[in-house]
């Protein structure tokens, strides 16, 4: 995840390449599987390799083996006092602790994992991803000011890097915080080019993320025959993936139409069924 450089070479810099445009692509299973092919001593031996799983493992949606990884990994770096890894690691102990819902866990632990970087002159691309994923936290911590402040000046931050993905999944989540915030109208343009990025970016994985908070907005603007238009469209490659997380996320935004236009035991049914299936994914969220 560090494309700053860090002067790698050979095998170990070769891999993190490798690694990052598996990355971008949204290409999880085929990362995991990649990383599960290192031998486990060498993996051990490695804590970078280690986060870099755990990243892996957050994705896949296998958050307490995601968290048991990043504990060793913790140990191992401040051992090795590495702090700027170390930090890395926090983002991803404070990414998986807000997927589970515990928002004020996570937003502690981001917020050391941003002062450790700020005060050991860590490259600006980690102090910035440490940002947005705060500044996600921030959201679900209704503290949307503060979160929109940190989204938008980690927004100009990649937009000066020229950084495509970090411009889609930063603009992503500027739009929710700004949408929570009681302004869904001022959303659609950061959401638009997110969806141009992911498609072009092949990162089926976020646009069908993209696409639920598109649907949304739509949704909260009142224009509902848009907003399911663009959900359904959603559902399609939902279930081509056959990814359920992803279509709970739709499904779920389809009935709270059928709940405004008052079609009101259609969407009870349907929160009912989704409600059931939920748990399967181990996101307090949904």
């Amino acid at each position: 995840s560090d494309r700053d450089g860090g002067g790698r070479s050979g095998c170990g810099a070769a891999r993190l390449r490798r690694g990052w445009r598996l990355f971008e692509e949204g290409r999880w299973e085929t990362l995991g599987d990649w990383l599960d092919a290192i031998p486990g001593e060498e993996l051990a031996a490695q804590p970078r390799l280690q986060v870099w799983k755990a990243r892996v493992l957050h994705w896949l949606n296998q958050l307490d083996a995601s968290l048991a990884l990043i504990s060793q990994a913790i140990g191992a770096l401040e051992r090795d006092k590495d702090k700027v890894t170390l930090a890395e690691a926090l983002m991803v102990k404070g990414t998986c602790l807000r997927i589970k819902g515990d928002y004020e866990d996570s937003r502690a632990v981001l917020v050391e994992a941003r002062d450790l970087l700020k005060a050991n002159g860590s490259p600006p691309g980690r102090l910035a991803e440490v940002r947005k994923e705060l500044g996600m936290t921030l959201s679900r911590t209704t503290d949307l000011k503060e979160s929109i402040k940190e989204l938008s000046e980690v927004l100009e931050y990649y937009e000066g890097q020229g950084d495509s993905y970090n411009i889609a999944q930063t603009s992503v989540e500027l739009a929710c915080s700004i949408a929570f915030a009681g302004r869904p109208g001022e959303t659609i343009g950061y959401l638009e080019r997110a969806r141009e990025i992911w498609t072009r970016l092949r990162n089926d994985s976020s646009l069908v993320q993209t696409i639920i908070t598109l649907g949304v907005v739509y949704h909260l603007t009142g224009d509902l025959s848009q907003a399911e238009a663009t959900l359904k469209q959603g559902v399609e490659v939902a279930e081509r993936a056959g990814n359920l997380k992803w279509e709970l996320y739709l499904v779920t935004s389809i009935a709270d139409i059928r709940r405004d236009e008052g079609d009101y035991q259609a969407a009870l049914e349907t929160y009912t069924r989704m409600l059931d299936q939920a748990w399967a994914v181990n996101d307090s969220y949904i």
